[in-house]
């Protein structure tokens, strides 16, 4: 966000003002339990002159593609180094088609040296797509844990109605199916199913949960050795 310039302490840092990251819009209304995760880099050294400093790193999401913004976290800290933040957008609104995410390093008031980064930004979540079929909501909740997955994962999926003929399948980067998960008619609740990912070769895999009758949900799932 504010440069890399080692050379001179304080040549590519925030000075009196904002330095702003944004986003292109993406649409977030197809996800399910969308969770946005990047991680982010933020210094806020004070000058030797100076016995504290203010400022904060303010992290912030539109879902009216910026005409109103919420500041959903504001960082404090000064580690130097690189950490991982994830934030479910429905705990902070309702997730549409119209999404921004933005970062903000500020230095205001007192100077001080103030610098930041962000990298590997991603939105993790199940998409629904459509299909042939009955256009519906019947698969109310779908999470894949651990992820990344060892050796074993858990498929925790509810739907709203009794569904026919339900199928989850693996499948690889090609598109080909490396494992069924389930196949078979299942009744209105929460369900568990079992991922046995012990066999599979470290990589990233696409599940689906679908059936003739609803709409195909998919996501992805990392194996790792």
């Amino acid at each position: 966000i504010t440069g890399t310039n080692r050379n001179i302490v304080g040549s590519s840092d925030v000075d009196s003002g904002r330095t702003s990251l944004t986003t292109p819009l993406m649409d977030l209304s197809k996800h399910i339990t969308p969770t946005v995760a990047t991680w982010l880099w933020y210094s806020r050294d004070r000058f030797p002159s100076q016995a504290s400093t203010n400022d904060t790193m303010n992290v912030s999401m539109s879902n009216d593609n910026g005409r109103t913004w919420q500041i959903i976290d504001q960082i404090l800290s000064t580690e130097n180094a690189w950490k991982e933040y994830r934030y479910q957008v429905e705990q902070y609104m309702t997730p549409t088609a119209q999404m921004l995410f933005r970062v903000d390093a500020s230095d205001l008031n007192t100077q001080s040296w103030v610098e930041a980064g962000l990298d590997d930004f991603r939105v993790i979540g199940t998409i629904v797509t459509g299909v042939e079929g009955e256009t519906n909501a019947a698969v109310t909740r779908v999470n894949v844990v651990p992820n990344p997955v060892r050796d074993r994962a858990v498929v925790d999926v509810t739907f709203a109605r009794a569904i026919a003929d339900m199928r989850i399948e693996l499948y690889d980067v090609l598109g080909r199916i490396v494992a069924t998960v389930h196949a078979a008619d299942v009744a209105a609740g929460a369900h568990r199913f079992d991922i046995d990912a012990a066999l599979l070769s470290a990589g990233r895999y696409t599940w689906r949960v679908s059936a003739p009758s609803i709409e195909t949900v998919s996501g992805a799932v990392n194996v790792v050795r």
